[in-house]
């Protein structure tokens, strides 16, 4: 808990070549924005990979403490590609149902 996932679609299609991130989040929308950056910025958080760099997880302790965002438990959202702001966006009203099984 803590961090982000990001599904191997997702990662393929729009993180490919990139290793950070840098968080934006809208209190008004209650929207989270994924940022993906080439290089190392302040406010980056690097791009963990895993299961042969199909998959991908971020800190984001600090920055769901600062928006106050809950992370005691794993949450599963929709995440759509924003091409004006050029980053991934995760609407936090449109939680996922936990998968059964």
């Amino acid at each position: 808990m803590g961090s982000i996932s990001i599904s191997s679609h997702l990662v393929r299609t729009y993180l490919d070549g990139y290793d950070y991130l840098v968080y934006f989040f809208d209190r008004d929308t209650r929207t989270i924005g994924l940022k993906p950056m080439r290089e190392k910025t302040p406010n980056a958080y690097s791009i963990k990979r895993y299961k042969g760099g199909r998959m991908c997880t971020v800190s984001a302790i600090a920055f769901l403490r600062h928006c106050e965002i809950p992370f005691d438990k794993t949450r599963s959202y929709p995440c759509r590609w924003n091409e004006n702001h050029g980053m991934l966006e995760v609407r936090l009203d449109q939680e996922l149902a936990p998968r059964s099984g």
